[in-house]
């Protein structure tokens, strides 16, 4: 009978590992996701409104982008 709750508590362990990966990736996924967003959002504005971005927001995207690609 110990038997059966040991592999209970090891599958146990288990799922609440992978839920935890799972929380981890889809927190990793959110930041990567803002982080596009926010370097399209920026090169958006200089593209159809360069007077209103600064230029110190553009050269952080543009090392960004040459950092990612």
């Amino acid at each position: 009978m110990d038997q059966i709750w040991v592999m209970f508590d090891v599958l146990l362990k288990i799922a609440l590992y992978l839920f935890l990966l799972a929380l981890l990736c889809d927190f990793i996924w959110l930041l990567i996701r803002g982080l596009i967003f926010t370097l399209s959002s920026i090169w958006y504005k200089s593209f159809w409104e360069p007077e209103e971005v600064s230029f110190r927001e553009l050269g952080i995207a543009s090392k960004v982008l040459r950092w990612w690609g």
